[in-house]
């Protein structure tokens, strides 16, 4: 019977990262769709008012923040079915989504918004690290994951990938650490048959039996 390694199967990190993708999606689209007539609104002002780099940056913000959830749930349910455009997918979700974010902060920023430009600044900076912290670490989780790569089954997700072309894929789990660990250790009590006939052999030539 042909066996599997248990990275064959939806688990582990990946698994978190995918149903985390799909929650984070639907929640961020019913936040989406509740300040979308505000959002709207701010949008007609601003070009009434003649406010054009306000107008843009509303504009990218709300189709940043909207392309970012299809873009990962598109790459959720890609990697549910072993597709390698995921990765393509994923990055370009989270490009999007940071510069979304990056220009609601400059909206902010350039209002007339309560907050001092010290804090505004504070937050902004604090913003990008986090961005960049996260955005870095799931990098090298596509990158390095053992078990991504023997979930996929080949390197296509890296190799077709624009962003990724200039990474080495990393090499499948072995099938023994799966295999090996599903047979139980030999017992010392029990002899094996060929051991048994050769004590016999032993025993027969020393006593002198033919």
């Amino acid at each position: 019977m042909e066996q599997r390694h248990r990275y064959k199967k939806l688990g582990g990190f990946l698994a978190f990262f995918v149903v985390a993708f799909i929650l984070g999606c639907v929640s961020n689209m019913v936040v989406i769709m509740n300040k979308l007539p505000g959002d709207l609104s701010a949008v007609e002002y601003f070009f009434l008012q003649g406010q054009f780099l306000l107008f843009g940056f509303q504009v990218v913000s709300i189709v940043g923040l909207a392309a970012i959830n299809v873009l990962q749930l598109m790459a959720a349910i890609q990697i549910i079915r072993r597709q390698s455009n995921f990765s393509t997918f994923f990055i370009l979700g989270m490009l999007s989504g940071c510069l979304g974010l990056v220009c609601s902060l400059l909206m902010i920023g350039i209002a007339s918004a309560p907050l001092p430009p010290l804090a505004i600044g504070l937050i902004m900076v604090f913003v990008a690290v986090c961005l960049t912290v996260g955005f870095v670490l799931e990098i090298l989780y596509i990158l390095k994951s053992v078990r991504l790569r023997t979930y996929m089954g080949s390197d296509e997700y890296i190799t077709k990938c624009p962003f990724l072309k200039w990474a080495t894929p990393r090499q499948p789990a072995a099938l023994d650490d799966a295999v090996l660990s599903t047979f139980p250790p030999p017992n010392p009590q029990f002899p094996s048959s060929s051991s048994q006939g050769t004590q016999e052999d032993n025993s027969g030539m020393f006593s002198g039996k033919e």
